[in-house]
């Protein structure tokens, strides 16, 4: 692997740029000076001392002393791997203390456009949305709804199958020939039911647990994500009673 996509990728693991040079140029030389890796990597004196007191601190390097002469040493590469783990963990632990300080009354609002907007939305819905819980589709898009997911429709309901999820689908009368086909058939676990009209509206929404995601089928689709519990139950309960009205094929 070339030297600059291993520092890109180090980048990505969150060393800076310094610090991934360093960090390799003591790799290749072993245990080393401070002078050798200022002439390996060309940087500024300063710049080589004070990311290498930084590597130190993380204990990613290791520094001894011989004859008052400071080396350095990369520690166990694995350290990467170690630090990165604890970093997660310290992430689950505090994304539900964040969720808990949340103001449950704010509603967050985004836009998705153009199709990779569309999958996208539905992805990221689909993978917050709890187990074994509904999905409630209505004014389902038909054909549009296949056209703009495309192939992330298998991965959509990978995660779905995964999570238990059902989906109960409300779509107009003008939609029947869209949904009764074999596409819609070979998917799993979803309940259709049509409402007695027969104009195909290119509005609809869906709610995935707290979120709610209102679709315009124009040529280009957009996608109004809503983060509310308020609204999505709102949302819900009008289902709930669009769906008593509705009817099987």
């Amino acid at each position: 692997m070339k030297k600059q996509i291993i520092i890109n990728n180090l980048e990505k693991l969150g060393f800076s740029g310094h610090e991934a040079n360093v960090y390799l140029a003591l790799l290749k030389t072993g245990i080393t000076s401070a002078g050798e890796i200022i002439k390996e990597t060309g940087l500024h004196r300063n710049v080589v001392y004070s990311t290498m007191d930084k590597l130190v601190r993380e204990k990613l390097v290791i520094e001894s002393n011989k004859r008052g002469v400071k080396y350095f040493k990369v520690s166990n590469i694995n350290r990467i791997l170690k630090e990165k783990e604890r970093q997660f963990l310290l992430a689950q632990n505090i994304v539900p203390e964040l969720e808990n300080i949340k103001n449950k009354t704010s509603v967050d609002v985004l836009t998705y456009e153009g199709i990779d907007g569309f999958q996208t939305a539905h992805l990221e819905a689909m993978e917050q949305m709890p187990k074994n819980k509904t999905i409630y589709v209505l004014m389902a898009g038909g054909v549009n709804f296949y056209k703009f997911m495309g192939q992330e429709l298998r991965t959509f309901d990978k995660i779905r199958k995964q999570k238990n999820n059902k989906i109960k689908l409300l779509a107009s009368h003008g939609r029947e020939s869209e949904l009764e086909t074999k596409e819609t058939k070979k998917r799993t676990n979803i309940d259709i039911k049509y409402l007695p009209i027969d104009f195909i509206n290119p509005l609809g929404s869906a709610v995935y647990g707290d979120k709610t995601l209102l679709f315009i089928y124009t040529e280009t689709p957009v996608v109004i994500m809503i983060d509310s519990k308020t609204v999505a139950k709102a949302h819900i309960e009008q289902f709930k009673m669009f769906w008593g009205n509705a009817d099987k094929k």
